[in-house]
């Protein structure tokens, strides 16, 4: 009984933080993207002297 309970918490810590690093990767994507954006746009801004 205590070792399946032992076994649960292990697995719900690595799923936990599998998720955590999903967020990570999630967050670092969406500011990669946002940058990758702002620059674009700021090129396409620029005047063309």
């Amino acid at each position: 009984m205590v070792k399946g309970a032992a076994r649960k918490q292990a697995f719900d810590a690595g799923k936990q933080a599998a998720a955590d690093q999903r967020q990570q990767r999630y967050i670092l994507t969406q500011s990669g993207l946002e940058r990758m954006f702002l620059h674009q746009h700021q090129h396409e801004h620029k005047p063309s002297r």
